[in-house]
């Protein structure tokens, strides 16, 4: 139906009297007969003249309505619309009043003021008796409420218009009008009768509304899928004359979803006979395809299929991935392969089939075990697609995920099922549990888990799921969680293959609360069920250590000892043969205690307890004060094992021992070697003392150590300089510090110090306020070292300085070029995500900061992203989810401006839910807590306010905005608090 507002007009009757003066009647019939006649810019002069001449006359009302008219018939709708409202002042009484409102109506209608037009037309139909005003008024409302897709409304006033009269000439249309409401809401069996209404009662005019009706009929049959009426419906009007196209493609279209296919191929073939340059030819052929892929005759819908794919519509789109889809079904895995990959070069459109291709592509080389191939395409189908197959794709890119490794993409995308797409089934949600567990996120496996176990308690998978919680709690240290869901695996399913190792966690759970005593117990049991086993060897270990740690030696002696008489060549049997050397060291028997410990080095000379055996030994002689045995096991555990733990330690040992011997030359020189080696350990610093000790034995000054150093260390004088920049830095000395830092680049061009000193200049830049000088020294850091760690980082400080001064652009190209891989990964998605939300774009924010809180969980970044997708949440009405996020970073985060904010957050969610008291709670501890934060503290006030007035106690409201004057208000912000005030005030 083609829209569009009819025009009405209005006739007057018995206007004059007898007792009118002649000449006042002819002037007047005389405008008013030119007006009749259209002739509306002469009417118009004379209804004025009419006016000026006859102030008084009983006919100058109708000559006023009259000169607006003629105008509005003019199209000078300024000039009618001012006469109108000049005419409704002047004769607030007139009888012409519904018009002139209705009037005015379409002329707000006309100028694009709907909201003006919408009250006219209101006032006009409920103040006026005329029906067809009334008719019109309402047919208006409901076009004004079907363009802006206002659909209940504009049901309403269609509705109103049609049946207040149906004789209108406006009635066919809004009766049309309500069935297409109806269609277009999917109500299809409404639309179907008021469509038979239509064509009943006024099928015999020649109406383009009448022929829509019966194409839109025809429609409406096959949505509710009603073919036998479709193909009924279609044949008689055909039968009648009623030449169209679409009736002849839409019987066909009805004939094969009832599945008669020779019936709808003889109705496609006469279509193309008929029509063949036809709306529905490719249409046609491609179900004539779809007939052939039906009767298995895949040849056929090949050849039909690749010769529609050589267009660019939607139906060449659709074929070319149907030609892949039929090769695959006759069995041509290549073929359709190439296929669907030589759709994919043409169509990079992200339309539902470059979905489904992505996705075929997906499953052939997933079938294949091709994982990587399979993920690059799944990848490429984002959350956000409509297709059909967008669930099945993301559960197949997460298995692919999981069956490569890559846990925690594994577990998120399955998360994106559950939250995003609200697809929530048992083994999906169980993967997703197991994703994050082997991903290392214990939290979000943890809460997974046990949402699994609440949504389905029964699940063949329940048993794990409990199990999984108990591992889960106690990697995260909660043994007495962990304890008790091994106990409820034990009593809910006794015939679980994982009973050995929730009584063996058990055990365990003891030992590492320090409970010894118990976890002896529960090791004994457990020994006592499971006697061998690798599970038992450990067991076996774990009972002597909880008799280690409660100090009965005898009893952790004999298990040592009998473990590796029993399994000495096995794993654990070094840590028994370490923890015998500890017992006689502890028992004072260091022969036998060296004895235990070279057992362990010659036995397993490749354990990792190798290393500390062997300074053992050494620290045994140093403690006897048997130097040169001492000085050659440590001297061992540097060569043989430098990047061991104990081997700065080892080489510090080395220096005392010299010392100690009175060899200072050599203490000296162990000591540097320390320095030099191990420049991060603490045994650096003690080693400085050393020197300091070796320097005044040997009489010379002991502050001479800083050239002493210098003079053995090349790198002293590169690192002093650089200590002696960072100095002036925290005095605020910001150009004395860039003067030191240039004067290292000048001095040091090719010290390994160079990018660190580069990027420290750039960050001293930005503290001194020059941040054009910081963007130049970051550029060049990047270009003259693209590869080192603190080019990456300069790309954070380049999109730092960009955001703050809004060139967002700007700061997602220097983010984007950050990798993954860098330690600080979080803050550039978090700097990420604030910077989509200042381009608005709240989809890709969200994305990038759950993304942040998904992958590093625990890192402060985290926590204030968290706050942010709270405030976004909040902001779209989710209240219940932004309390989830921000109440344990209220509770449990150190009092900072991102716990302040959470706080407020917190607070804000409640009152939103309409939880007063818990919100004002929450509110005083904003007010309690972060009583420094100016920031949020005004807002805090005023909720406090308003909770106070919902709460009926007035006073205290009205306190709590005159304390928020007295802080630092914007000018905005202190208007509304003064004129809340003096509203409150009326209230008492």
């Amino acid at each position: 139906m083609s829209k569009k507002f009819l025009m009405v007009i209005f006739f007057l009757a018995g206007l004059v009297s007898a007792q009118v003066l002649q000449r006042e009647y002819k002037d007047f019939k005389f405008a008013y007969s030119l007006f009749e006649d259209g002739m509306y810019q002469l009417a118009f002069s004379e209804f004025q003249k009419f006016i000026k001449n006859y102030p008084e006359s009983k006919f100058v009302e109708e000559a006023h309505f009259f000169s607006a008219e003629s105008m509005f018939k003019l199209g000078d709708y300024d000039s009618a619309l001012k006469i109108y409202m000049d005419f409704l002042v002047e004769f607030p009484t007139t009888r012409f009043k519904d018009r002139v409102n209705f009037r005015i109506g379409e002329i707000y209608l006309k100028r694009g003021s709907q909201n003006l037009a919408v009250e006219k037309f209101k006032n006009a139909i409920e103040t006026s008796n005329d029906k067809l005003l009334i008719s019109h008024s309402a047919y208006y409302l409901g076009e004004i409420y079907f363009e802006r897709r206002d659909f209940n409304n504009a049901l309403r006033y269609y509705k109103l218009s049609f049946e207040t009269d149906t004789s209108s000439d406006v009635a066919p249309f809004s009766l049309f009008s309500i069935a297409l409401i109806y269609q277009q809401q999917g109500k299809f069996k409404e639309a179907v009768k008021h469509y038979k209404n239509l064509i009943e009662k006024f099928g015999g005019l020649k109406l383009k509304v009448i022929n829509d009706a019966k194409l839109n009929l025809i429609d409406c049959f096959y949505r509710t899928g009603d073919y036998y009426e479709l193909v009924n419906f279609a044949r008689t009007i055909l039968s009648e004359g009623f030449e169209d196209e679409k009736v002849l493609f839409t019987l066909a279209e009805g004939y094969y979803s009832i599945g008669l296919l020779d019936s709808a191929k003889f109705y496609y073939d006469k279509y193309l006979e008929k029509f063949p340059r036809g709306n529905y030819l490719k249409h046609s052929l491609y179900s004539i395809a779809w007939i052939y892929i039906k009767k298995n005759e895949h040849p056929f819908a090949i050849q039909i299929f690749d010769t529609l794919s050589k267009g660019d519509d939607e139906i060449a789109k659709s074929s070319f991935l149907l030609l892949a889809e039929v090769k695959k079904a006759s069995g041509d895995t290549a073929g359709a392969i190439s296929t669907y990959r030589n759709f994919l070069a043409k169509y990079q459109d992200y339309s539902n089939y470059y979905v489904r291709a992505n996705y075929e592509l997906g499953l052939i080389y997933f079938a294949k075990g091709d994982y990587d191939s399979a993920i690059v395409f799944l990848e490429k189908i984002h959350i956000d697609d409509t297709s059909a197959v967008k669930a099945k794709a993301l559960e197949l890119l997460a298995q692919s995920y999981l069956r490569r490794g890559d846990y925690l993409r594994g577990a998120s995308t399955f998360g994106m099922l559950r939250t995003e797409l609200n697809i929530l089934n048992s083994d999906n949600l169980f993967s997703e549990g197991v994703a994050w567990m082997q991903g290392g996120k214990y939290d979000e496996a943890i809460k997974v888990f046990n949402e699994f176990l609440s949504k389905f308690p029964n699940d063949k998978n329940s048993h794990w799921a409990i199990f999984y919680l108990g591992e889960l709690h106690y990697k995260i240290g909660d043994y007495k969680n962990a304890r008790e869901y091994y106990l409820e695996l034990l009593n809910r399913f006794p015939n679980s293959p994982n009973i050995e190792g929730a009584i063996y966690s058990i055990a365990w759970t003891y030992f590492k609360e320090g409970n010894y005593s118990e976890s002896a117990k529960q090791f004994e049991k457990f020994l006592s069920k499971y006697p061998t086993g690798k599970r038992a060897l450990d067991a076996r270990l774990r009972l002597a250590d909880s008799y280690f740690m409660m100090k009965n030696y005898k009893s952790a002696e004999a298990n040592y000892l009998s473990f590796v008489r029993l399994f000495e060549d096995q794993d654990g049997a070094d840590y028994a043969y370490f923890q015998l050397s500890q017992i006689y060291l502890r028992q004072r028997q260091p022969i036998r205690s060296i004895e235990m410990l070279n057992l362990l080095l010659k036995k397993f000379p490749n354990s990792k307890l190798a290393p500390t055996a062997k300074y053992q030994i050494g620290w045994i002689y140093f403690q006897d004060k048997n130097y040169a045995p001492a000085i050659n096991y440590f001297r061992e555990v540097v060569e043989k094992y430098p990047q061991s733990e104990v081997a700065p330690k080892a080489l510090y040992g080395i220096g005392d021992a010299y010392y100690n011997m009175g060899k200072y030359e050599l203490a000296l020189n162990a000591y540097l070697e320390v320095i030099e080696k191990y420049p991060e350990s603490k045994y650096a610093v003690d080693a400085i003392s050393g020197i300091q000790y070796s320097l005044s034995a040997q009489g010379k000054n002991p502050n001479l150590v800083d050239e002493f150093i210098k003079s053995k260390n090349p790198d002293f004088s590169q690192l002093a300089l650089i200590k002696k920049a960072e100095f002036q830095t925290l005095q605020g000395n910001y150009e004395t510090a860039i003067n030191i830092y240039k004067k290292f680049v000048a001095n040091y061009p090719e010290s390994k110090f160079l990018p660190d000193v580069i990027y420290k200049i750039g960050e001293t830049y930005e503290l001194w306020g020059k941040n054009t000088d910081a963007v130049e020294v970051y550029k060049n850091l990047i270009s003259t070292f693209p590869l080192n760690h603190n080019s990456q980082r300069a790309l954070v400080r380049l999109a730092r300085i960009k955001f703050k001064s809004h060139e967002y652009t700007e700061t997602l190209e220097y983010l984007a070029k950050v990798q993954t891989s860098a330690k600080f990964y979080d803050e550039v998605l978090y700097l990420t995500g604030l910077t989509y939300l200042s381009l608005k774009d709240t989809s890709n924010a969200t994305k990038k900061l759950l993304a942040l809180i998904n992958e590093f969980s625990n890192s402060d970044y985290a926590d204030r992203a968290r706050v942010k997708v709270a405030e976004i949440l909040i902001n779209q009405g989710k209240f219940n989810d932004a309390v989830e996020l921000v109440k344990p970073i209220a509770m449990n985060r150190p009092v900072d401006e991102v716990s302040a904010e959470a706080q407020y957050l917190y607070a804000e969610a409640l009152f939103k839910l309409g939880e007063i008291d818990e919100a004002l709670l929450q509110f005083l501890r904003v007010k309690y807590l972060y009583s420094n934060f100016e920031e949020i503290l005004p807002r805090a006030y005023v909720r406090l306010s308003e909770c106070y007035e919902i709460k009926g106690e007035i006073e205290k409201a009205i306190q709590f905005l005159n304390d928020a004057l007295k802080m630092n208000l914007t000018d905005e912000m202190r208007k509304g608090v003064l004129e809340k005030i003096e509203k409150l005030k009326t209230k008492i």
